[in-house]
């Protein structure tokens, strides 16, 4: 036999070997997870009471033409069926919290293998939870963090997918999960958060809301661009417009120039190259404040009900916006008549010089949060402007209308925009003129009164005068929220085919 031979006769049996080991491991784990299940059967709960839940509602009193005027319990719920649960609320939960919910048999192989791989490699994120788990724990295991504990959550998983329907089951989820300040339930949170119960607030939108890092939102924007085979261009910044004959043209830095038949100008509020070629002028408008801005992401931190947090004190105004359970956007403000030079290895000692008497929750934010995540920006906005178009140029986003941060709409509207103007091509394929006309008059009124409503909201926040601020406070205290959410709903879906 020659040596060829013997390497192959080697190998051979090496792979042999190997399927046999493995082949063997895999039935150890399976009688070893049989003969687990066996001790531990006896010591699981009966989880036939879940086909007849007995919910505990707290005493409601109702005004005479059906309004609610006050509640009493230690528990806030309001069960939903599984038919008056939204479509959209169901899809976002399933997007963020399990998308394999009805594929998987109450456990999900692939979820769970990621977590055990994060676990051996230091990179631990979770997400091994499935829906079905998270009611087998809510239901009748606590939330202590231990291997028997999840253990049982598997075992009864399978029990529970055995029992009900993957739609009983979403039901018994939304109900149960709770939610923050005493509420359980997506039907009592709508009420606790929004003074709705969430059929109206549905109504009232018909979409939900989400949180998400603009990072995150360009990455997806470039997907869809690949996607579709959209072809992007890297290092081609714009030095100049010009007109061409009627028309106009770009040149690039790198010494390029196209002259396409539309230009969408939307390079930014504070050097924008396409605002000062429409308009004549593109200088941004100090409002007289700082924000340090940052994304903050830990293990140890649970935003359990994703609610946004505001913390106003006179001048100054610290904001948290949950992305998920574990990581948030945030934003520290302050009134400041001059602008100076930028120095990212003062950010932190500037924060906790300011922010360091402030709820510990702040403190830790600023803590936790990476000095490569944080940015210091002297905050511009621009005055709304009549002339959006010229030649083949139409402004959209910042380039338009920049609204400050505190109006929330900055990223929201830019993203109208881009609704609104294909709508108006498609509409006017023959005349750009015509089309871009049209798009203006129907965002200008809007991205105006936006625009003004964030200044306004600004001088209020960030007035330094502390009579004032204990008057603010006290009147947002006695707010209509029920109203103000209504007001908030009209005014976004103005001009967009949602009612409210």
């Amino acid at each position: 036999m020659t040596n060829l031979s013997i390497n192959r006769a080697i190998v051979v049996l090496s792979v042999k070997n190997f399927f046999k080991f493995t082949l063997a491991v895999f039935f150890l784990i399976i009688a070893g997870t049989f003969a687990l299940y066996l001790s531990l059967r006896n010591e699981l709960p009966n989880i036939e009471s879940l086909q007849d839940v007995q919910w505990q509602t707290p005493m409601q009193i109702y005004s005479s033409d059906g309004l609610l005027i006050s509640q009493f319990g230690e528990k806030k719920r309001v069960p939903l069926t599984f038919d008056e649960i939204p479509q959209q609320l169901i899809e976002a939960l399933l997007a963020t919290e399990d998308d394999r919910f009805y594929f998987h048999f109450g456990v999900d192989p692939i979820g769970m293998a990621r977590a055990v791989l994060g676990k051996l490699t230091g990179n631990d994120k979770g997400g091994a939870s499935t829906i079905t788990m998270q009611v087998a724990r809510n239901f009748f295991l606590t939330r202590e963090i231990t291997y028997t504990r999840k253990i049982r959550e598997i075992f009864l998983s399978f029990h529970i997918e055995s029992l009900l329907t993957k739609n009983e089951i979403l039901a018994l989820y939304i109900n149960k999960i709770p939610l923050g300040h005493r509420s359980f339930g997506f039907g009592a949170a709508a009420q606790v958060y929004y003074g709705k119960n969430i059929n109206e607030l549905s109504r009232l939108m018909t979409y939900p809301s989400y949180s998400i890092i603009r990072k995150d939102l360009m990455g997806i924007l470039i997907r869809r661009a690949i996607e579709l085979d959209i072809d992007v261009y890297f290092q081609h910044d714009v030095t100049s417009l010009s007109d061409t004959h009627g028309s106009t043209s770009v040149k690039f830095s790198n010494g390029k120039s196209i002259q396409p038949d539309i230009i969408i100008g939307s390079d930014g509020r504070m050097r924008s190259l396409s605002r000062q070629y429409v308009n004549g002028s593109n200088t941004p408008i100090y409002q007289g404040f700082i924000n340090w801005v940052g994304v903050f992401e830990d293990k140890s931190v649970n935003f359990s009900d994703l609610s946004v947090s505001d913390y106003w004190g006179a001048g100054e105004r610290f904001g948290i916006v949950p992305i998920s359970k574990n990581k948030a956007y945030w934003a520290g403000g302050i009134v400041s008549k001059n602008i100076s030079e930028v120095n990212p290895n003062e950010f932190k000692s500037e924060l906790h010089s300011l922010f360091n008497s402030w709820p510990s929750v702040i403190t830790k934010i600023i803590d936790k949060t990476p000095e490569s995540s944080i940015n210091k920006i002297y905050v511009h906005d621009h005055d709304p402007i009549d002339k959006w178009h010229k030649n083949n140029v139409i402004l959209l986003g910042d380039a338009a209308h920049s609204p400050l941060p505190t109006s929330g709409q900055g990223a929201c509207q830019a993203l109208e925009d881009a609704w609104h103007i294909t709508r108006c091509l498609k509409e006017n394929i023959n005349d750009i003129a015509k089309a871009f006309e049209q798009f203006t008059e129907l965002r200008k009124s809007k991205t105006s009164g936006i625009t003004m409503g964030g200044r306004q909201l600004a001088s209020s926040i960030f007035n330094q005068d502390v009579e004032f601020c204990k008057h603010r406070n006290l009147a947002s205290k006695n707010t209509n929220y029920q109203g103000a959410v209504i007001g908030m709903a009209k005014g976004w879906s103005s001009g967009l085919p949602i009612s409210a």
